[in-house]
């Protein structure tokens, strides 16, 4: 009794228990000597009473043990029920056919289930379609053997609502190591998935936003440069005014048309004089220029892709002809399209239809076509790089814009157009052009057409200290071993004619290509893009 006072409940059990086996021993000795299990001596023994003593204090220490390990056991079953039932994780437990076992309250909370509604049901009740492919792997216990755990699965709440979760689970084993069943904790990422699918909506919609301001921009860039970028056509000849007679005649029609020229003569300038003069006028007018893009890029640029439809394809994207749709669209240098990207676009001229790479569909266009070129395109069928089909298709109506050499009584009136409009734009205060100045202007055999001339006077402008234009250094020199006038011969291809032009005016700078005096000033043309056109006609500096 004092013992169990002191608090020493384990030894004062077990004292008292070993008592008990051997007051039996003592007092039911008799028995035992007359069924000769015992000799009457050996029972009086202190032997036999310490022997007696020490087993029984022993078998009372393991019961009391066993008591005291079952209410440990019962305590940590209770705690452990006591975290089952206030953590706020999904917790299930199905045996070994998949059957629901327990369900903590967080679970039957959540998915508006009661216990009494779900215990004995299979889990795959629960499970949307979708999801049975995960439920095998979750409900046996084996992603938590792998790096892949947990899984995501969802399941239905009582009202049908969809949950999604991340699941973990562990098999239950019984004593002989057989599997009984799983229990398996969840994580309820519901709110969580809903917030990412829509600030993935909300990303694509600015995406989409983000792509419709380009292409607004894209269209007022292209206006700005209509009017910033010296877009009047200047000059009064009789080559110059019948071109743009032609320009009038086919303005207001939605035929297709053909601009031919040098590079530098203006050919844009025309296109964009046939749409202003055209029902199309407040439209986008969307320029492409076809020697520029890389062949890989092309199809993309004319026609658009779907998001995904190749490497770097991040978003769905506008192609040049829908961005032209109820406009015009300017297809410069369509001679370099490649033999692939000529059957498509022959499709958009004939049937005003196209697909956008990776498209499933096909979608219809109404825009107008303009394309130029600076080649002999009858002879670009005859050697095969182009189809006659479409061809016949772009020629229908086709604009032949003279070189600068071939109208020279304009030189004068575009000098006094760009040196106007230089000096304002360069802060400077130019009006006047002597007399000398202009002749030496006009008497220039210009291979870059008016866009070398426009560059020359920018320089010239920059150089010139007074109010009198002044040209650059050794422009004298360069007019004297320029080359004469190139005869436009109908007969000899345009890309001849450019490759002899390239090959004069390199010749005429030591082949020099860039800087002040260089070769892709003279012909109006940025130092790489010169050396682009030298390398497609096989230019190289003879040693």
């Amino acid at each position: 009794r004092r013992r169990w006072r002191s608090g020493e409940r384990r030894r004062a059990v077990t004292i008292s228990l070993a008592f008990i086996p051997f007051a039996v021993a003592f007092w039911g000795g008799d028995p035992l000597m007359e069924m000769g299990l015992l000799d009457a001596p050996y029972v009086s023994s202190f032997a036999y009473l310490a022997m007696i003593l020490v087993v029984a204090y022993e078998l009372a220490a393991d019961v009391a043990g066993a008591a005291e390990l079952s209410d440990e056991v019962k305590e940590g079953e209770r705690r452990w029920r006591a975290l089952l039932d206030n953590v706020e994780l999904f917790v299930t437990e199905v045996d070994d056919d998949g059957r629901i076992t327990y369900v903590n309250p967080y679970f039957a909370r959540v998915s508006g289930w009661t216990p009494a509604e779900i215990v004995g049901r299979s889990f795959a009740e629960i499970v949307p379609g979708e999801g049975r492919a995960d439920l095998a792997a979750i409900s046996d216990g084996s992603d938590v053997m792998e790096e892949s755990a947990p899984r995501d699965m969802s399941f239905l709440t009582q009202s049908g609502e969809p949950r999604d979760a991340l699941w973990a689970s562990v098999s239950l084993m019984d004593s002989g190591g057989r599997r009984i069943g799983a229990l398996s904790v969840g994580s309820d990422v519901t709110d969580r998935l809903q917030a990412e699918t829509a600030r993935d909506r909300a990303i694509e919609e600015l995406q989409e936003f983000k792509r419709q301001l380009e292409d607004e921009n894209l269209f007022l860039r292209q206006e700005l440069e209509t009017t910033h970028g010296f877009a009047d056509i200047v000059g009064e000849s009789d080559a110059l005014v019948y071109v743009l007679h032609r320009v009038e005649q086919v303005a207001a029609t939605d035929t297709t048309v053909l601009i031919e020229g040098e590079t530098g003569v203006g050919k844009e300038l025309v296109a964009r004089a046939i749409h202003r003069r055209s029902l199309r006028a407040t439209r986008p007018f969307i320029t492409v220029d076809c020697g520029a893009l890389p062949a890989n890029l092309i199809e993309s640029e004319l026609f658009g892709h779907e998001k995904g439809s190749f490497t770097g394809a991040m978003g769905l994207r506008k192609g040049r002809f829908e961005l032209a749709h109820g406009g015009t669209i300017f297809l410069d240098e369509i001679g370099e399209l490649p033999p692939d990207l000529q059957v498509k676009l022959l499709r958009v001229l004939e049937t005003g239809e196209f697909s956008r790479v990776g498209a499933s569909r096909s979608q219809t266009v109404d825009a107008r076509v303009i394309a130029a070129t600076n080649r002999h395109l009858e002879a670009e069928v005859e050697a095969g790089r182009l189809r006659e089909d479409l061809f016949y298709r772009v020629h229908v109506y086709p604009i032949t814009v003279p070189p600068l050499r071939e109208r020279p009584e304009d030189i004068p009136l575009l000098v006094h157009h760009f040196v106007r409009r230089l000096s304002g734009h360069l802060g400077k205060e130019i009006d006047t052009v002597p007399g000398p100045t202009m002749r030496r202007l006009t008497e220039y055999g210009w291979p870059g057409n008016v866009r070398e001339l426009q560059n020359v006077l920018e320089r010239s402008v920059i150089l010139s200290d007074g109010s009198a234009l002044g040209l650059p250094p050794g422009f004298g020199a360069a007019r004297a071993a320029s080359p004469g006038p190139i005869q436009t011969d109908l007969n000899v291809p345009l890309d001849t004619l450019e490759r002899e032009h390239i090959r004069n005016v390199l010749a005429s700078t030591e082949w020099k290509i860039e800087g002040e005096n260089g070769a892709a000033g003279r012909l109006g043309l940025k130092p790489s893009t010169l050396r682009s056109r030298m390398k497609k006609h096989g230019i190289r500096r003879e040693s």
